[in-house]
């Protein structure tokens, strides 16, 4: 070991006050005989040792910054577990806005209600209570002519006004679009509870936000049974008379979920029973109506339209049916099934002596996004060998104001196929005359209410008006429900060539519509005729 110049080298032992004169004296003898080498060997030597770091001799040697250290870690590790709990809670704060809290109109949603009606419940079995469902009808007339911010200014001011009119212990949401629902206190005064939940829907007219629309409403009335928790089928039960009220056509009805309700709800359960049987069993089937030119008398078609033909019950009404399976999603496959059966016959009429006319289907607005919809239409009429062009579909005016960038392209699809396409119903619901500008179709099928009331001088310039319009746009127009030579007569003076009605003929099975088609018409092929004077004499019912 080198000594350092210039410095010395001391070496000294500390002893205990106690230690023994001799030790010392020992020590010190000790010491002296230590050469300047030797301390710096002891010294070097014990100064440059390399001893391992070990925690437990760092904080030995520095308890305070250890605890320091240990103090800021602690810290560290706290906030963030602050932080993530804070994220956490906030992110579940905004999934229970978005899932309790209406984000148009700041209600409650329909989850919360549910939430808070079944808590409601169970907490008080026998509390009397009743449950109003309520529907504007027309709203997506405000929306389409007025716009979105008009129709979400009304929705804001419904719900503003229900809960509003809610009493303590009450509650209100939006279901979903124009639906709102509220539970009511009761007394047991059903009449009473009644007349309030009337009132309450003849008010909502007079908002300021509604007045300028002229709005009415409908709705249903359920009073909750003893003991009764299930909110959902309230609910439900609620909505099933709000649909009796809304066939009433009447406006701000109220309809009470009441005995005949509740036989017609237990039917329907039934018929939705046997439906899948019925369609396995072919006791779905097709019946025709023919569409006639006016001024010839001549069968220029005809609608084929689904019937249910039950061995033991004996004919179903469509009334019946019908709009059950549009709610259940049955109808598609009703739908496909007529639409097969009018191939299969189609098949035989085009070997046989009738001249080949087109037949038309209905098909649900439930197929319109189906976007393998017009390639199963397809292979259905080539495994029967049926030209498209014989096969017109019709979609109602409805599902066209809905859907009506989906129906597009779909139309453009089908008529690429060659079917022909019908728009049916117009003027069933606040019909756009700058629609069938949008919409590819064929044939415009009016809906029997403008012939109704035709004696009007502006229901006659509106008609003509339409006819005239969907000729420039080279469509045929087909008129439904006419029963009247009155109406016959008015048809032919606005221009209207082709009609279908009870007039012409009722729909008839196929047997019996093969035997109308070969009275009326011969087998001549040629297309819809193009418009012509109407010939001398009188159309006879037929």
């Amino acid at each position: 070991m080198v000594a350092i110049p210039g410095y010395a080298n001391e070496i000294s032992i500390g002893l205990a006050p106690h230690a023994p004169p001799e030790l010392r004296s020992l020590l010190n003898k000790a010491i002296a005989g230590l050469s300047s080498a030797e301390i710096n060997d002891i010294l070097f030597g014990t100064l440059l040792t390399n001893q391992p770091f070990t925690l437990r001799r760092f904080i030995s040697r520095n308890p305070m910054t250890a605890v320091i250290m240990l103090s800021l870690v602690v810290a560290v590790v706290i906030a963030a577990l602050l932080v993530v709990i804070w994220y956490r809670e906030r992110a579940l704060r905004r999934i229970r806005e978005q899932l309790y809290v209406d984000a148009l109109t700041g209600q409650w949603s329909i989850q919360r209600f549910k939430l808070e009606a079944e808590r409601a419940l169970c907490a008080d079995p026998e509390a009397a209570r009743a449950i109003v469902y309520i529907d504007i009808k027309t709203f997506k007339y405000i929306n389409d002519v007025h716009g979105y911010d008009a129709g979400d200014l009304v929705l804001r001011a419904i719900g503003g006004h229900l809960a509003g009119k809610a009493e303590k212990g009450e509650m209100t949401a939006r279901i979903t679009a124009d639906n709102f629902v509220m539970m009511l206190k009761t007394t047991g005064d059903e009449q009473r509870t009644k007349a309030r939940a009337q009132r309450l829907l003849e008010s909502l007219p007079s908002l300021p936000a509604l007045r300028p629309y002229h709005l009415s409403f409908n709705a249903g009335l359920y009073f909750r049974a003893d003991g009764e928790t299930d909110i959902a089928s309230m609910i439900d039960r609620a909505n099933y008379a709000r649909g009796v009220a809304k066939r009433a056509a009447m406006p701000n009805m109220l309809a009470p979920y009441d005995a005949s309700i509740r036989e017609s709800l237990r039917q329907e359960k039934e018929l939705e029973g046997m439906m899948r049987t019925a369609l396995k069993r072919g006791e779905f089937v097709p019946y025709f109506q023919p569409k006639v030119d006016i001024f010839s008398g001549r069968m220029v078609g005809a609608e084929a339209l689904a019937r249910w033909s039950h061995p033991d019950q004996g004919f179903i009404g469509p009334d019946k049916f019908i709009p059950l399976s549009e709610k259940n999603g049955f109808v598609v496959e009703i739908d496909f099934h007529i639409y097969e059966r009018v191939c299969a016959l189609m098949k035989q009429w085009l070997a046989g002596p009738l001249e080949p006319l087109p037949i038309s289907c209905n098909f649900s607005r439930l197929h319109i996004n189906d976007e393998k919809f017009h390639d199963r239409l397809e292979d259905i009429a080539a495994s029967y060998g049926v030209p498209c062009k014989f096969l017109e579909l019709e979609i109602t005016e409805t599902v066209a104001m809905e859907n009506t960038d989906s129906l597009v392209k779909l139309m453009r699809q089908l008529q690429e196929k060659g079917f022909r396409i019908a728009i049916d119903d117009f003027g069933t619901g606040y019909s756009s005359l700058g629609l069938l500008q949008k919409l590819p179709a064929d044939v415009l099928k009016l809906d029997h209410t403008f012939v109704d009331a035709f004696v009007e001088r502006s229901d006659r310039v509106i008609i003509e008006g339409v006819v005239k319009i969907a000729g420039g746009l080279n469509m045929n127009v087909v008129c439904e429900g006419v029963e009247t030579l009155e109406q016959v007569e008015f048809l032919k003076s606005v221009n209207c060539r082709f009609a279908q009605g009870y007039f012409y003929g009722r729909p008839m099975e196929a047997p019996e519509f093969e035997r109308y088609w070969a009275m009326t018409n011969k087998r001549e092929k040629r297309p819809w005729p193009k418009f012509e004077k109407p010939p001398a004499g009188v159309i006879k019912k037929l």
